[in-house]
């Protein structure tokens, strides 16, 4: 989508009448500007302290073709800018448009450019500033060997997150059941699973198809004057690699608490585990992460105009000995206009097989900032 057009539909999206008619345009989302100071130890070069401007949003265009049917045309988008990124100097422009058929009795269809429907389910640990446990943006401050993901170069020796992402916003199809019995149900077929913000090399070659095939159920009840929401989800990618998650969240007056798990192996002798390097790109073990077990958990607290929340992911690799530890500590002040200030303390230890010459880094980061909500 041309950067123009984006900002167009960005502010027109202010515009639109609330219930003028049946066609209604939304912008909503966070943009915010930070700044953190940090310090590792390790064999990994350490980042320079470094200022971050991001703003994540959704354009939706929606249309009531009835009351109890409604097709949309949605454009999740991601706007950043970091000091010192030589590799995107312009500023990194990404945009996840997809399509959304919504009926009451039979349904919700997505197709396009979306996350799978055990992500979406997925509960586990909370965080409440961009950073985020899950695929955490904590990377912007603190390296992590374990994980590369730049323009060429591409490896996870461990996984990200406790959510099945392997396929991460390639295109894809979802469905999502009505509600019955406070349950959901949901399927995705992804026929090309390699994307930049999923797990999947996109300069990989396995044998085969490399389509992705997920399925999950969501179910929440109300106990002990809370809701206690569940979710599981297993994933087929490659013809070969399986995983399951798990995962749980509750919350009860101002408390919110998560906690999720998730275990990854290859199941056959396709498409095994790569132990030697197969190009430039793609170094040994680039795929470690597809055998690997992680788990993560949080708890924060709303005053109203003050939130706070801690969170920890821990992941660990099965044929290696390549693991991380992330502890992130988020506080919110909430102002007036939607504006917001943040205060986050970040600790990661990322290590490394030595038998593989993989590094390791101990590090902490302070990071400030001020965003707006809209």
């Amino acid at each position: 989508m041309p950067r123009h057009l984006l900002i167009f539909l960005f502010c027109i999206g202010f515009l639109s009448p609330a219930n003028a008619s049946p066609l209604t345009i939304k912008s909503q989302g966070l943009a915010g500007a930070y700044y953190g100071v940090s310090h590792s130890d390790g064999s990994q070069s350490q980042l320079a302290n470094r200022g971050v401007a991001r703003a994540d949003g959704k354009l939706t265009l929606s249309y009531d073709t009835s009351t109890t049917n409604n097709i949309s045309l949605i454009n999740d988008y991601t706007i950043l800018f970091r000091t010192d990124d030589k590799s995107y100097r312009d500023g990194d422009w990404r945009y996840y448009p997809y399509l959304r058929w919504h009926n009451q009795d039979y349904g919700t269809v997505d197709l396009g450019y979306n996350y799978n429907v055990a992500l979406l389910f997925h509960q586990g640990a909370k965080e409440i500033t961009f950073l985020g446990i899950r695929d955490s943006n904590s990377t912007y401050f603190l390296s992590n060997p374990n994980w590369g993901n730049g323009k060429k170069r591409t490896y996870f020796y461990t996984p990200k997150s406790t959510a099945i992402m392997n396929d991460g916003r390639s295109a894809k199809l979802n469905y999502i059941s009505p509600e019955f019995w406070r349950s959901h149900i949901g399927f995705s077929y992804t026929p090309d699973s390699s994307n930049r913000r999923g797990m999947t090399s996109r300069y990989v070659d396995y044998e085969g198809r490399e389509d992705g095939y997920v399925f999950a159920l969501k179910h929440y009840e109300y106990l002990w004057g809370g809701k206690l929401t569940l979710s599981t989800g297993f994933g087929l990618f490659e013809s070969s690699t399986k995983e399951t998650s798990l995962s749980a969240g509750y919350t009860k007056g101002g408390w919110t608490f998560g906690l999720g798990y998730k275990k990854a192996y290859v199941d056959g002798d396709k498409n095994a585990i790569s132990t030697t390097a197969v190009s430039p790109y793609l170094p040994a073990y680039f795929d470690n992460y597809r055998e690997s077990r992680s788990w993560d958990v949080s708890l924060g607290y709303d005053f109203g105009n003050f939130k706070t929340n801690l969170a920890y992911l821990n992941t660990q690799a099965d044929n290696t000995s390549d693991r991380d530890q992330l502890l992130i500590q988020s506080n919110v002040f909430k102002l007036q206009h939607g504006l917001e200030l943040y205060w986050m303390n970040v600790w990661m230890n990322s290590d490394g097989d030595t038998r593989l010459k993989h590094n390791d880094t101990k590090g902490y980061a302070v990071i400030s900032g001020i965003g707006w909500r809209f």
